[in-house]
């Protein structure tokens, strides 16, 4: 694994969402945004070649493992976000954000329009502080 991630992650990731389509782009920035703003302890990557948000020591890809630090992955297929929380079940009693419910523990937020993202902003913020706090505790 390659230790040195964090030198150069925020110009790829911020690179990455430049070379979307335009209005795509802004879309996935804001929501980047609102995720950075939430902890001052999260940091970001690329991983299988999307934005993917993570607390403490980076972790491979290839490392299924242990990826207990992996706090959201992005999926920008066809032009939708979907956000991808894969331990989303360290967060109890989540209402108005999370669906789906995967038997490995992982939780989804997709986001919409503008208008989406900021009414959703809230609760992904108090979504990703209560795992950050249920994480470090967990650690």
């Amino acid at each position: 694994m390659d230790n040195n991630y964090d030198v150069t992650n925020a110009a790829m990731v911020a690179d990455r969402i430049q070379k979307l389509e335009e209005t795509f782009g802004q879309k996935v920035a804001l929501v980047r945004s609102y995720i950075l703003q939430a902890d001052a302890t999260i940091k970001e990557k690329i991983e299988w070649n999307f934005p993917c948000f993570y607390i403490g020591d980076a972790v491979a890809p290839e490392d299924h493992i242990d990826r207990a630090n992996v706090l959201i992955e992005m999926n920008l297929r066809h032009n939708k976000i979907i956000l991808v929380f894969p331990t989303g079940t360290l967060v109890k009693g989540v209402t108005g954000i999370y669906e789906g419910s995967y038997k490995d523990g992982r939780r989804i937020v997709p986001m919409g329009d503008i208008a989406d993202i900021e009414e959703k902003a809230p609760l992904l913020i108090a979504v990703i502080k209560k795992w950050i706090k249920a994480a470090t505790i967990k650690k």
